[in-house]
């Protein structure tokens, strides 16, 4: 429950929705044709099996929740190897 919160709290930062966070939101966003260009957001989680992933993937790319808010995913893997 605690990664869906968190899951719905970042999609609201990035589409400039009311926020639960503390940091403000700029008044002047910049945007092209309508689609904000200037936002990361950083999903810091245990995403390590193939269920998980496919949910970050469908939380951020669904084309009904995400409708009009196109939003790219990338993976970042770091491993740790130290005996």
């Amino acid at each position: 429950q605690a990664a869906s919160l968190a899951m719905d709290d970042m999609l609201k930062w990035l589409d400039n929705e009311e926020w639960s966070g503390t940091m403000a939101i700029p008044a002047v966003t910049p945007t092209t044709n309508g689609v904000r260009k200037d936002r990361v957001g950083i999903f810091d989680a245990t995403n390590s099996t193939i269920e998980r992933r496919e949910w970050v993937l469908k939380e951020c790319t669904c084309g009904v929740k995400r409708a009009g808010k196109p939003t790219g995913v990338v993976f970042v893997e770091s491993i740790c190897d130290d005996k």
